[in-house]
């Protein structure tokens, strides 16, 4: 029989092994599919993890601004009610009138019962203010917590 030009035999040669197991497992790059999803499964915890602690340190620096911003607040009203209170003797109600505009202008509230002025013109005040947190607030007993409070007591005027 002659040969003609056009009966060609191809012999298909199967893949080589690494390759036959690499296209059955679904990986055509030739790396390990698991080794990915390790590397997504730390790096997804250590997002996570960063997360929560950046929300309770966030939480914390609030509440520790709260404290820092409370004190300052509750010195100045007292100040500034003994001031008013000095200038104009045996006027209590102005006094407080200016201890609860200075509170408020400094977002903290004035406690009225927790409000003196003693004898020798010394004004004691207690301010309050609530820390806005991102957890702390929303937790029944932690709100506790975001709450700071601080009494001072003015000086003598000389």
């Amino acid at each position: 029989m002659a040969c003609r030009g056009t009966d060609v035999v191809l012999v298909a040669t199967p893949p080589a092994p690494s390759l036959q197991r690499r296209r059955r497992d679904g990986d055509h790059h030739g790396g390990d599919r698991r080794a990915g999803f390790i590397v997504i499964g730390w790096l997804t915890r250590i997002v996570i993890s960063l997360s929560v602690i950046g929300v309770f340190t966030f939480d914390a620096l609030s509440v520790g601004s709260a404290s820092l911003t409370v004190s300052d607040a509750a010195n100045g009203t007292a100040i500034a009610a003994r001031d008013v209170y000095n200038n104009n003797p045996n006027n209590r109600d102005s006094a407080y009138a200016a201890a609860e505009r200075f509170a408020d202008s400094h977002g903290v509230v004035l406690i009225p019962s927790n409000f003196t002025i003693s004898n020798d013109g010394r004004v004691t005040v207690t301010v309050t203010k609530v820390a806005h947190t991102v957890v702390l607030e929303h937790i029944p007993p932690l709100t506790a917590w975001t709450v700071r409070s601080a009494t001072a007591t003015s000086g003598k005027v000389r």
